[in-house]
């Protein structure tokens, strides 16, 4: 078989890749280890920025079935709690749903899905994949959006990349259970993750209770012990529909290091997330648009489009890496939340700003947040 462009993986970053490549009459298809609809563990918190994104490459998509809530509820590690109003809701989405309607928006414009395939053999020199049934999947190019342990990344000599850890209990919504009915903000909790947090909220089906450490294996171990206790403090089982899962933590891949020009990594296989927030759904977005667009302007070199198309928002996130080690520091993080306590609607501006429209730099955040320590 053979399609002018071989997507691997089909989450947000190859359904996005997916969607804008198709308006250009070329050959498509994604592949894909499960059979959709799947579990994916996610909070699921779809930022504005992401929304824009997603009304670009598919305008039709229909946020109005999803849970939004503009009131998030923040704690501090000396429990100084506070709670903001953003100006623009923050849509909850269920992932195992949200990702499927992405896949069916792909196949209905005209991209072959290949559901439960994976491949037993990479061969980058002759552009092919040898699939597990025997059968030969040719190329001209190819995207790689197949995880944070992305098997392409490995063959193609791009070394591996720094990943967090996240428990994560999806649990059913039980109205007589005061502590987890139908949530109406987000909760985030500083209060004992020493580089990450913890999170609480409803979407439409689901209470999520998460965990999440933004960096390497010395605080994995915590990150068990703390969320045990959570769950313990709201009544219920920590082993109650757990799931457990790496995550980018804004380390990115060398992709300049390989030497094939048809063959790029987006998504989590790239490491595209913020370092501080933990957000990895615009970020596999965006890869997945830039894919496109690269691929239209110069389909003969285009590794090095994607590159230069991505190149500032990999400078971006490189930059909030620098920053992330000062921000979950124990007085960064009480020092935020009690200005966010005293001064709610300035904060929340920037909050908006920042985190959630995209519009301005983690830079000018800790610029306004230090002329406010002072």
């Amino acid at each position: 078989m053979y399609y002018d462009i071989v997507i691997v993986g089909g989450g947000p970053a190859g359904t996005a890749a997916g969607l804008v490549l198709s308006t250009f009459n070329k050959s498509i298809c994604i592949i894909d280890k499960s059979f959709f609809p799947r579990p994916k563990l996610c909070a699921g918190i779809i930022t504005q920025k992401t929304i824009q994104m997603i009304k670009k490459i598919l305008p039709s998509f229909n946020f109005d079935k999803y849970v939004n809530t503009n009131k998030i509820c923040l704690f501090s590690q000396h429990n100084t709690k506070c709670e903001i109003t953003l100006e623009y809701p923050l849509i909850l989405v269920e992932r195992e749903q949200f990702d499927y309607e992405l896949l069916l928006a792909c196949k209905k414009a005209g991209v072959h899905i290949f559901e439960q395939t994976t491949f037993s053999e990479f061969i980058p020199e002759h552009n092919n994949l040898i699939l597990m049934n025997g059968d030969i999947l040719s190329y001209n190019v190819l995207i790689a959006a197949d995880g944070i342990f992305s098997p392409i990344r490995k063959k193609i000599g791009v070394a591996d990349i720094k990943k967090g850890f996240c428990l994560q209990n999806s649990i059913n919504i039980y109205p007589n259970n005061s502590s987890l009915a139908c949530l109406d903000k987000i909760y985030f909790d500083f209060a004992n993750i020493p580089f990450g947090y913890n999170w609480i909220l409803s979407n439409k089906n689901s209470t999520i209770i998460g965990t999440g450490v933004l960096a390497e294996n010395t605080a994995y171990k915590q990150a068990f012990t703390e969320h045990s206790k959570l769950c313990t403090k709201l009544g219920i089982s920590s082993s109650l529909g757990l799931r457990g899962a790496f995550l980018p933590i804004g380390d990115i891949a060398n992709q300049l290091m390989h030497p094939y020009n048809n063959i790029i990594l987006i998504g989590d296989a790239a490491g595209y997330a913020n370092p501080i927030t933990g957000e990895g759904i615009y970020y596999a977005i965006l890869a997945g648009y830039y894919a496109g667009q690269a691929y239209q302007m110069d389909n003969k070199h285009f590794k090095d489009s994607f590159l230069s198309l991505i190149s500032v928002t990999e400078n971006d996130i490189k930059e909030i890496a620098k920053l992330s080690h000062h921000f979950y520091s124990e007085k960064m993080i009480n020092n935020i939340i009690y200005q966010l306590k005293n001064c709610p609607d300035y904060i929340s501006n920037i909050c908006d700003e920042v985190f959630n429209l995209g519009r301005c730099s983690y830079q000018y955040f800790f610029e306004e947040l230090t002329q406010l320590f002072r």
